[in-house]
């Protein structure tokens, strides 16, 4: 089975559209986490990109 151009087109303009929707509903539930919540998450993400940062190397230590 092949598709045409129109066939392409409209496929991809329901991606788009499903991921606009997607977006909308990250945004939406995003507002509903408390800010002590999300602080918490930034300082886990924090801490955990520093525990897995790698070592300067010997020229970058100079």
């Amino acid at each position: 089975m092949t598709l045409n151009k129109e066939t392409w087109r409209e496929a991809i303009a329901q991606y788009r559209k499903w991921n606009e929707d997607v977006l909308a509903s990250q945004v939406l539930a995003r507002s509903e986490i408390d800010p002590e919540k999300k602080w918490r998450a930034y300082l886990d993400l924090y801490a955990f990109a520093r525990r897995i940062k790698p070592d300067q190397s010997e020229w970058a230590q100079e």
